[in-house]
């Protein structure tokens, strides 16, 4: 690790921003600079259950080859997992990639589950700053309405890889909807909309679909705005606006340690 400095790269930011393609790039870009690897440790909490890939846009296999991913695929989707848990599981995680000598960077969309973390450093209204490691902190700049164009494209693609396939095998899998399924969204469209027109959720017709993907649709808006009010809360974030800059930042961090510039969101 450069200088024998403890280092972490958190990459926060709203669904569909684009967190895993600049956690991904700077992997690479880190290998091939800095001869790091990298490990990705996930903060979202709802890639840590099983089954639940296509609607919770988890890494294919062959990208969690290249590069080891964490905290995905951990609990039946029957199961609960507190923010609490996350914190410090995700600890021992981090600490042990550190002892191999690799770069964790935590990544996700998950409030709770990063702050719960890193809080100490980034909520506006901490007065301390505990972390016993240097932290670089990456939000990928986003407008509302790219925002949301690109939420549509990620909803469509949903569909298109077998979204609905994948909450009918669930169904079948565990003879009912999982808990963790009818509080997601994504899935609880469908849960929600069968059990109003009291249908079989394994039934639905095309026109079905449709409405369930419209609901999709603008319940993912407004959960990336969920996502985004955190911006309000947190201070010491670094915003990227394209991957120059993203690599500038992360040369500094790696040279010098933790950036003591206050960023704000103005997305």
């Amino acid at each position: 690790m450069v200088k024998d400095s403890r280092k972490l790269i958190v990459i926060f930011g709203p669904t569909s921003s684009g967190k895993t393609d600049l956690s991904l790039r700077l992997a690479k870009y880190t290998y091939g600079k800095y001869h790091i690897e990298s490990e990705m440790v996930s903060a979202d909490s709802r890639q840590l259950y099983k089954g639940m890939d296509v609607g919770t846009s988890k890494v294919s296999e062959d990208v969690r080859r290249k590069h080891p991913h964490h905290m995905i695929d951990i609990f039946l989707p029957t199961q609960e997992y507190s923010s609490q848990e996350f914190a410090h599981e995700a600890s021992k995680i981090i600490a042990d990639i550190w002892a191999r000598g690799k770069m964790p960077m935590l990544v996700g969309g998950t409030g709770t589950y990063v702050m719960g973390l890193v809080g100490d450093r980034y909520l506006a209204a901490s007065k301390t700053d505990r972390l016993p490691y240097d932290t670089l902190m990456l939000v990928p700049y986003f407008e509302r309405e790219w925002l949301y164009r690109k939420v549509e494209r990620t909803v469509e693609k949903m569909f298109q890889d077998g979204l609905y396939e994948e909450i009918k095998g669930l169904v079948r899998q565990y003879g009912a909807v999982p808990k963790q399924v009818a509080n997601t969204h994504g899935y609880r469209e469908f849960v929600e909309y069968a059990a109003r027109g009291n249908k079989d959720i394994a039934q639905l017709t095309r026109a079905d679909l449709a409405k369930i993907k419209s609901k999709i649709k603008a319940d993912t808006k407004k959960y990336a705005m969920h996502q985004a009010g955190w911006f309000g809360k947190m201070e010491g974030y670094e915003v990227v606006k394209d991957f120059e800059q993203a690599k500038r930042l992360v040369d500094e961090f790696m040279d010098n340690g933790r950036s003591n510039k206050r960023s704000s969101f103005k997305g």
